[in-house]
């Protein structure tokens, strides 16, 4: 008989162990199952992303499994284009085996980019060891609620002035701007700029 350590992750749910031996007239196999599961799980239901000035409850589920009754406080943080719109830090008390969910609200900045959401709790008391804390992080998309905008000015100058009118670019999400000036003595067919512009447009489809 022999004993293998095995370095399992971040993991909660059911892990199954297969072994093979085998000689040169002899094979086996075998295989178990276990479950996994951290004292304390922490679980964030959220949306796959936010547009800029969305407002909702993100969902924080905590399961207790450490065997004992448990008073832990909840500090929450947002980074990025998240903001929140409650109590940084919440307590709960937590028997042996239940579960319960913490509502944390935010709002999404506007712009294109990320948004972090961590959870940091304390006060979780394990047999034979000092109150613990652990923190986890979750990250959510921020983007437009609109798809892109492209606008085009195509000017033959000859001997005037010609200046961006400033009213259009107040229709851009700021974050989101972009400008190129393209000067040529030649018509203005670019099809790189055509392909570009395919290749930005959010939804897939069959033309593309």
């Amino acid at each position: 008989e022999g004993q293998a350590t095995v370095d399992i992750p971040d993991f909660n749910g059911e892990l199954r162990l297969m072994a093979q031996a085998w000689t040169d007239e002899h094979f086996g196999m075998a295989e178990g199952k276990t479950v996994v599961a951290a004292p304390l799980i922490a679980e964030l239901s959220a949306p796959r992303f936010l547009a800029g000035g969305d407002r909702t409850n993100l969902a924080l589920d905590l399961s207790n499994l450490s065997g004992r009754a448990q008073q832990l406080t909840v500090q929450l943080l947002t980074e990025g284009q998240l903001s929140l719109t409650g109590s940084t830090q919440q307590t709960i008390s937590l028997a042996e085996g239940q579960r319960s969910t913490l509502m944390i609200p935010v709002q999404a900045q506007g712009g294109l980019g990320q948004g972090k959401v961590r959870v940091q709790v304390s006060g979780l008391q394990l047999p034979g060891e000092t109150a613990t804390a652990f923190e986890r992080e979750w990250t959510l998309g921020i983007r437009p609620a609109y798809p892109a905008m492209l606008k085009h000015y195509r000017v033959a100058l000859k001997d005037q002035p010609w200046t961006l009118p400033e009213s259009d670019l107040a229709e851009f999400e700021p974050a989101g701007l972009e400008a190129s000036l393209a000067l040529s003595s030649r018509p203005p067919l670019n099809l790189a700029e055509q392909i570009r512009a395919l290749e930005a447009y959010p939804y897939g489809c069959l033309e593309q």
